[in-house]
């Protein structure tokens, strides 16, 4: 029923290439592209936050690897 921590870790390396590759991508650019919900990628950029991935949005909601 639910996704395994393994898929979990991999959705999470997969969106961080994404994001460094498209820089400005948006969340639901994101989710289309790995195929997931708005939701699960807001999760997700949470727990990349807590686990210290660097990554910033600007003000039209764009995402970008911080520097």
């Amino acid at each position: 029923m639910f996704g395994s921590k393994k898929e979990k870790q991999e959705r999470l390396v997969e969106l961080v290439d994404l994001v460094a590759h498209a820089p400005g991508i948006s969340q639901a650019e994101l989710a289309r592209a790995l195929q997931v919900t708005r939701a699960t990628v807001h999760k997700d950029l949470a727990v990349l936050e807590e686990s210290r991935v660097r990554l910033y949005e600007d003000e039209r909601g764009r995402l970008y690897l911080a520097e």
